[in-house]
């Protein structure tokens, strides 16, 4: 017992220590396997599932819904390694001082981004430092980066700013950028945690409904008042760490370790909002900073047969 005790004590620790955390990747197929994908861009693959891309070859961004800002900024054909590493191409070309930060604008958030960066092109420079709305990230892209992989994976943003790194010898920094990826943030979601997410349309209580903490997101950084469930509040909410994975010393459902926004729904208004052939239900919601968050969660009206696949 003692054993099993210090093991689970060992992984709540570790899980606890790494909320919020990034990790900074400077190899693609890492960065690839953290978001759920495989392979590289010189294979042909399926990434639609795990991530989006932008590789700047139409002369235009292609996603109207990411949007960069640099009063030095285009979209150039490729003169460093960045564009030889995948076939010579159209590349982001900047130019940024003290003075003109570039901003890349998403319009919602991800928790993932990466590109491949020249920084040595041009000579000598002061590397860059990255933004994460407005945080710092400890890890610099060098100013010797020539045609190599740099990106990251962490708490959820939607903006991301590169401005000169800290060199006391250089204040300016030209760099090119091309086939940028990133990846959507979901809210981790669980309708009545470790239950059955069956819905009761003549029940007279509530129905919990958990926002996980997970490795990279604190839920407990969710503002409650915020949270909506297919368009309904919840009359009530809590923190706790609720049931979600399997303890087979147990044999039952048990906590992670981590603090998990529990929320309860009325049941007859929540059954009333759903349509009965439903399978998904959406929540929205804000954390303390303002950044809008979504997610969706299996659930059904339990007196419809029709359960949700596992």
């Amino acid at each position: 017992m003692k054993t099993v005790l210090m093991t689970i004590c060992a992984v709540i620790c570790i899980m606890v220590g790494k909320i919020n955390a990034s990790v900074v990747y400077t190899d693609e197929r890492e960065w690839l396997a953290a978001v759920g994908g495989t392979g590289t861009f010189d294979q042909s693959y399926n990434y639609e599932d795990y991530y989006e891309y932008e590789n700047f070859d139409w002369g235009c961004l292609k996603n109207e819904y990411i949007s960069i800002e640099s009063p030095n900024g285009q979209i150039y054909f490729g003169l460093s390694q960045v564009g030889s590493q995948h076939d010579k191409d159209q590349v982001w070309s900047d130019y940024i001082d003290p003075d003109a930060a570039a901003m890349l604008h998403f319009d919602a958030p991800i928790y993932a981004f990466g590109a491949y960066w020249d920084l040595a092109f041009a000579g000598p420079g002061a590397g860059i430092q990255v933004y994460l709305d407005g945080e710092l990230v400890d890890s610099e892209i060098a100013n010797t980066a020539e045609g190599t992989f740099w990106g990251i994976v962490g708490a959820p943003f939607d903006t991301i700013a590169l401005s000169p790194g800290g060199s006391t010898e250089y204040e300016h920094q030209a760099y090119e950028m091309d086939n940028m990826m990133y990846s959507y943030f979901a809210l981790e979601i669980d309708v009545k945690p470790g239950a059955d997410p069956g819905i009761n349309p003549k029940s007279k209580g509530t129905t919990p409904v958990a926002i996980h903490t997970t490795s990279f997101f604190d839920a407990t950084e969710i503002d409650p008042e915020t949270v909506t469930l297919e368009g309904l509040y919840a009359e009530r909410w809590n923190i706790l760490d609720c049931d979600e994975i399997w303890d087979p010393y147990y044999g039952r459902m048990v906590g992670d370790g981590d603090l998990d926004l529990m929320l309860y729904f009325n049941a007859q208004k929540l059954a009333s909002v759903l349509k009965k052939d439903n399978t998904k239900a959406e929540i929205t919601c804000c954390n303390y900073n303002g950044l809008c968050l979504t997610g969706t969660c299996e659930v059904y009206i339990a007196s419809n047969s029709k359960k949700p696949n596992k």
